[in-house]
């Protein structure tokens, strides 16, 4: 039980929910998309909403954004919404369905960046792809796994201060095998300067210390771990998958 949920923890933050800007878009459709999609993402991490609502959430956040008459743009913010509909589909164990939620998302932000390249573009690609490598085979993984480090160094190109883009490469790092460039050292190298930035939104900080924690924990360092996971735990105190960790490892 612990380690499948510590398992459903990996998936859902190898390729980090995150809202982030992108030019903006017009109307007040598109606020109302973010605003529900803002209330969604804060739902889940926090796990103070229902699966219903979050279905209701993004099931509205999607119908407000194909308002959008700018096409690139409303294709990014469906893949956002589409991209937070897999972990509710995977909340219920709706694999197949969680799958094709992820594919959408990839392909909704192929489409995005097909007026022109954008940093948030290429991280969604990257924390779309981590997803679909879980709902596939060994010959897909060694196929497209190097894709995930390509889209993120891709985003950190056009935009070196991306935090996202700087998390899905840590992540790269910490969970790709040795043999493809994972490394442990890293990922935490990369993970420590994210946490060393200022202004970090909650999500970030979040998922910066449930990385760090993880990645101590695994290195046996008891006290640095259980200071990052009670730092996560101050953000989303709701969040249960935290003391899943703290179980799985004996915090």
């Amino acid at each position: 039980m612990i380690k499948h949920a510590l398992s459903k923890l990996r998936m859902i933050f190898f390729g980090l929910l995150v809202l982030v800007g992108v030019p903006s878009l017009p109307a007040d459709a598109l606020e109302d998309g973010k605003l529900l999609l803002e209330r969604a993402t804060v739902g889940l991490f926090n796990e103070t909403l229902p699966l219903s609502a979050l279905r209701e959430l993004l099931g509205g956040s999607l119908e407000a954004f194909a308002e959008s008459q700018e096409p690139c743009e409303r294709d990014y913010w469906r893949a956002q919404a589409s991209y937070l509909y897999g972990f509710v589909e995977q909340g219920e164990g709706r694999s197949k369905e969680a799958e094709r939620r992820f594919t959408q998302s990839f392909e909704l932000a192929e489409s995005a960046l097909g007026c022109g390249e954008f940093s948030d573009g290429y991280r969604l690609l990257a924390d779309t792809q981590a997803q679909l490598l879980m709902y596939n085979g060994m010959m897909y993984k060694m196929q497209y796994g190097p894709a995930v480090r390509e889209y993120a160094e891709k985003a950190l190109g056009l935009d070196p201060g991306n935090i996202k883009a700087k998390l899905n490469l840590a992540l790269y790092y910490k969970n790709a095998p040795a043999i493809a460039g994972g490394s442990e050292r890293t990922a935490r190298e990369i993970l420590h300067e994210i946490e060393r930035s200022g202004g970090l939104e909650p999500l970030d900080r979040f998922s910066v210390n449930v990385w760090l924690g993880i990645s101590y924990a695994e290195s046996k360092n008891a006290s640095m771990a259980r200071k990052h996971i009670d730092q996560a735990q101050e953000i989303y105190p709701g969040n249960t998958w935290l003391q899943e960790i703290i179980a799985e490892h004996s915090l």
